[in-house]
């Protein structure tokens, strides 16, 4: 069984044609496009998987007492494709889809916009079109004037007057 090495830097460039099975990064895939050929040497991040389309008659090993046998499937032609739509991006030997339209994941110190769809006690829950829905805590909200107090029962219920748009 012929092993073939290449180097890291032409794992990128491997990506330049299309006719050779491989995708630039800058093209959008659709699921079920091929990205690569088994010989690109590459590992499947998010967004892909390998397609086996024929598995040889297994090989088998046995130790040297030949207590011990091991048989392992040949596989051939390992495509590596796309499972959702996206940009594809690869770091090092890692290829992976980055979705087109994704849901947003904020950071800690972001600024964002949402609606406040509930007012719970102490606190208003808050639509940021993300995964799920974000809390947002009497105690993190600035009083009129910039006062600076504990918050009280008072201020709960002039929760909706703090906030307005």
């Amino acid at each position: 069984m012929p092993i073939f090495m290449r180097p890291a830097v032409s794992v990128l460039s491997s990506f330049s044609k299309i006719s050779s099975g491989s995708i630039d990064t800058r093209d959008v895939v659709v699921p079920g496009q091929l990205i690569s050929f088994a010989g690109d040497n590459l590992i499947t991040g998010h967004g892909t998987f390998r397609n086996v389309d024929k598995i040889n008659t297994p090989k088998t090993f046995t130790d040297q007492e030949g207590s011990l046998e091991l048989s392992i499937p040949e596989c051939q032609n390992l495509q590596m494709r796309a499972s959702l739509a996206g940009r594809v991006k690869a770091v090092n030997k890692l290829v992976y889809v980055e979705p087109l339209k994704a849901r947003y994941s904020g950071n800690i110190g972001e600024t964002i916009v949402g609606r406040i769809i509930e007012v719970e006690q102490r606190r208003w829950r808050v639509d940021v079109n993300s995964f799920q829905v974000a809390n947002l805590s009497l105690a993190n909200v600035k009083l009129p004037g910039g006062e600076m107090r504990r918050k009280s029962e008072d201020d709960e219920r002039a929760m909706r007057s703090y906030i307005k748009v």
